[in-house]
């Protein structure tokens, strides 16, 4: 019985089988450069015979679809005794043209005849066709994509300036003297153009995410001030329900992260207003804490609402739809809010999921994996530190959310639930061990007018702070020093009670938009090429007290700058498609900046609510942005921030 030879042993052999067998190409030149072999594949791929390509140079099958440069490379490689590998379109014999994968390397001859060529290849036409059909592919879905984010662009643009100027008017009536009949025509009115804009906002971002063109912002996200901001947004339609809004945050979560706070509020924002929609009676509340398994926040929309059958929970995130149908007759919506809020926490690498129990209401809750980028710091509050503050409220969670954030500012608290046992206590002369009376305006018991005067004959050196809802700011109770609207930021119920708290010798420091004893009206300039929104923002702002001027581009504001004092802000409208708004600003801010240092607040506003016209605005040199239509708290409320970020400057 023999033994198996080596693989080695049979190669003399068997080669020449093995290499002319072989499907792909093999050729070996002389050190001519001359072909003295090819194999049987050399004459399927290339359409010559063996006689034909014999004493010819490979040349023959260049296509002269390659530089004359590639080939000088294969010479140097392979004269310096290595390899060389290249994708190379070759002719065939028939003109046409294939796509070969190439290596050449050197052989040394056999009898001294000198360096030979070998080359191996093989055809992978195919291969590159599809890889250039799916370029070409992609390049069109690319540029689909391009003109498709332009029409939306373009589109709401388009859309949202004349509803702009409808809702702004509309806001504008409403603070006129019209009649109950004109009151219910007004209301219809905004309903509907507030029911169109938001429709206008969602449809354009699913159409976004659906094409990609979605890019996250990475930036710092405050979530107590993103919380907040978003539950005195909602308030006005919950408290018009009679709903109350809490909102509330775990110490371990009251940080700066770092992510889209924009796409944050926007999802946040669309579950409040979803809760408050399917909620008639009770509460909403919006709360952060740390996710169980670490790593980011979890923010949670309770509502005491209708609920959602456990078999109907997933068709809540479906386009389009509602829970059923007599829901959907009876709750208007278009039913892409909340697949809207779902989409864009996938976007940001979370989750949004939803636990239910009908006619006792759901909680939508979004884990979001953000990133850490400020601690927690201390504020406790300079003024309040060691006041004894008595919170009166009949709503438990409204207490206990009061209490806690004056604790965290420094102070003592105590709290009751009974206007009664409020008047007893004044009637007793036991409020004088307070400092300041927290007290909610909404009761379902008790008289709050006769209580306020008792309290004021009984402790007149009481500061009293009275909550308010949105509808009953105006109300007129004697004995109040201060008043916050529900539901209470942090900061403006520390101010409030600062500020009550010796009455009128603490007074805070008027806002901008505040008509002051002995001081002219904060003075804006507006910058904008349309007519109707440089209307609207003067009747707006004229209202509040402020002195505005109008300019109808940057090279008349610029001329007014150099010509006129400055004014205490300005206010600029931004247009992504266009240039001219952000070099307005940076030709503003180089001006100022001429003038000493930059001090001018200047606010942009944009019809985008994106983090392109975020980082638009910031490029450009701008201290905030806001978006149409205006809300005329959240445009006053950025134009003061933004004055009080340079005034704070200028004093430091």
């Amino acid at each position: 019985m023999s033994r198996p030879r080596s693989p080695r042993s049979l190669a003399p052999e068997l080669l020449p089988q093995l290499v002319e067998q072989t499907p792909a190409l093999v050729l070996v030149t002389d050190r001519r450069g001359r072909i003295v072999f090819v194999n049987r594949g050399f004459t399927h791929m290339t359409g010559y015979t063996e006689s034909e390509a014999l004493g010819r140079t490979p040349s023959m099958l260049k296509s002269g679809l390659r530089d004359d440069a590639v080939y000088a490379d294969l010479w140097r490689t392979v004269l310096d005794g290595r390899s060389w590998n290249r994708l190379l379109p070759n002719r065939r014999k028939d003109g046409s043209v294939y796509w070969q994968e190439t290596s050449v390397f050197p052989l040394e001859g056999t009898e001294g005849d000198g360096l030979h060529l070998a080359a191996v290849g093989r055809d992978v036409s195919d291969r590159v066709a599809m890889t250039e059909e799916l370029a070409a592919a992609r390049d069109a879905a690319e540029a689909a994509a391009r003109v498709k984010s332009m029409f939306l662009m373009n589109m709401s643009h388009e859309l949202r300036t004349p509803l702009n100027a409808v809702l702004g008017m509309a806001e504008l009536l409403v603070d006129s003297e019209l009649d109950l009949r004109q009151r219910t025509q007004l209301g219809v009115l905004r309903n509907a153009a507030e029911s169109l804009l938001g429709l206008v906002t969602d449809i354009m971002d699913l159409a976004d995410l659906d094409a990609g063109g979605i890019v996250l912002d990475d930036g710092p996200v405050e979530l107590r001030t993103l919380l907040e901001s978003a539950g005195a947004v909602i308030a006005p339609l919950a408290h018009d329900r009679r709903l109350e809004v809490l909102v509330s945050l775990h110490p371990r979560v009251d940080r700066v992260w770092r992510g889209d706070a924009g796409r944050i509020q926007q999802a946040l924002m669309n579950l409040l207003s979803n809760a408050v929609k399917f909620t008639d009676e009770g509460e909403v509340e919006v709360r952060a804490e740390p996710r169980p398994e670490g790593g980011g926040v979890r923010i949670s929309v309770r509502d005491t609402g209708i609920g959602i059958a456990p078999d109907h929970l997933e068709r809540a995130f479906e386009r389009f739809s509602q829970v059923d149908g007599s829901t959907t007759r009876r709750h208007e919506g278009s039913g892409l809010g909340l697949t809207l809020a779902r989409e864009l926490c996938i976007l940001m690498g979370g989750r949004l999921e939803v636990t239910s129990r009908v006619a006792h209401g759901s909680t939508f809750t979004m884990d979001l994996p953000l990133a850490e980028q400020r601690g927690a710091w201390s504020v406790v509050d300079p003024v309040l530190r060691g006041l004894r503050i008595l919170v009166v409220d009949d709503h438990a969670g409204h207490r206990a959310i009061l209490s806690e954030l004056l604790r965290e500012a420094g102070a003592e608290t105590a709290e009751l639930d009974r206007l009664d046992e409020l008047a007893a206590r004044a009637g007793s002369g036991s409020l004088a061990s307070w400092d300041a009376l927290v007290v909610d305006d909404t009761w379902r018991e008790g008289d709050l007018h006769g209580t306020l005067l008792a309290v004021g004959r009984g402790a007149p050196d009481l500061g009293v702070v009275l909550l308010t809802r949105v509808q009953d700011e105006e109300r007129m109770l004697t004995g109040i020093h201060a008043r916050v609207t529900q539901p209470a930021s942090r900061e403006r119920l520390v101010a409030a009670v600062r500020g009550a708290h010796g009455a009128a010798g603490c007074r805070p420091r008027p806002r901008l938009g505040e008509k002051r004893p002995g001081h002219d009206p904060h003075h804006v300039l507006i910058v904008d090429d349309n007519a109707v929104t440089r209307l609207l923002l003067q009747a707006m702002l004229s209202k509040q007290g402020c002195v505005v001027e109008e300019a109808m581009g940057g090279a008349e504001a610029l001329a007014r700058l150099n010509n006129s004092a400055p004014p205490d802000a300005i206010l600029v409208g931004l247009d992504l498609q266009r240039a001219e708004g952000a070099e307005s600003v940076r030709a503003m801010r180089a001006m100022d900046g001429e003038r000493g240092a930059a001090t001018l607040p200047i606010v942009a506003y944009s019809a985008a609510d994106t983090a392109e016209a975020r980082s638009a605005a910031a490029e450009a040199g701008c201290d905030g942005l806001v978006t149409t239509p205006f809300r005329k708290e959240e445009l006053l409320a950025v134009l003061r921030a933004a004055a009080a970020k340079w005034e704070a400057a200028r004093s430091a």
